[in-house]
């Protein structure tokens, strides 16, 4: 499903709110969303031109049908890769002026990460980049607990264990955890931590303990 946001500041709300303590897994079950399709929002608002949208557009339902538009994520571009992408398509994807992430655990991990790799790639006379889509999952609204696509999965999996359990997952990066036994939430945490800090920072939580 695809559709147009009025507003791309709006979804930034949507981070899943700090919990002082982990919930169980039968609560969290009620605020995750299934792990099946996604809404693809393109912010009509971003300062693209209508063109530029309808490309954008294009390439997120190219993506998808891929596999390789999954939740949380969003896309960061500068205008100017269009303007390549009208003169050689090749060298616009080598740019980098289109940034997507994808599989984060909150929507605005996804943004963030996406508006950085972008920032990253520009070159001064490049247009500054905008935020210019989200990938989200579908009927969602604000939730307390909030995990992507791959831990969304394996949370399914997690029910099934009987005994002490625990995940965590990273704030900032697409990592997460599942352990169980004695000491579940320090295993987890610890495992989660050590995988998120190869791609920036050991950030990780535990958000669901039994």
């Amino acid at each position: 499903m695809r559709r147009l946001v009025i507003s791309g500041v709006m979804m930034l709300m949507g981070s899943g709110l700090a919990l002082a303590e982990p919930v169980d897994g039968a609560t969290a079950r009620k605020m995750l969303f299934s792990p099946k399709g996604v809404d693809l929002q393109v912010i009509a608002d971003s300062g693209l031109s209508k063109a530029q949208l309808t490309i954008l557009d294009a390439l997120l339902k190219g993506m998808n049908a891929n596999g390789l538009a999954n939740y949380y994520g969003a896309v960061a571009v500068s205008p100017t890769f269009f303007d390549q992408m009208a003169k050689d398509p090749g060298q616009a994807a080598l740019a980098g002026l289109l940034q997507v992430t994808e599989r984060l655990h909150t929507p605005a991990a996804a943004a963030t990460l996406a508006m950085r790799a972008c920032q990253k790639a520009r070159k001064s006379r490049d247009g500054a980049c905008v935020l210019a889509a989200r990938i989200m999952p579908k009927k969602w609204t604000p939730q307390p607990v909030s995990m992507g696509v791959g831990a969304t999965e394996a949370f399914r999996d997690y029910l099934k264990g009987k005994g002490p359990k625990a995940i965590a997952i990273s704030a900032n990066s697409g990592s997460y955890a599942i352990a169980t036994g004695e000491g579940a939430a320090e295993k987890a945490m610890t495992t989660c931590n050590a995988s998120a800090a190869k791609s920036g920072k050991p950030d990780c939580s535990v958000v669901i303990a039994d």
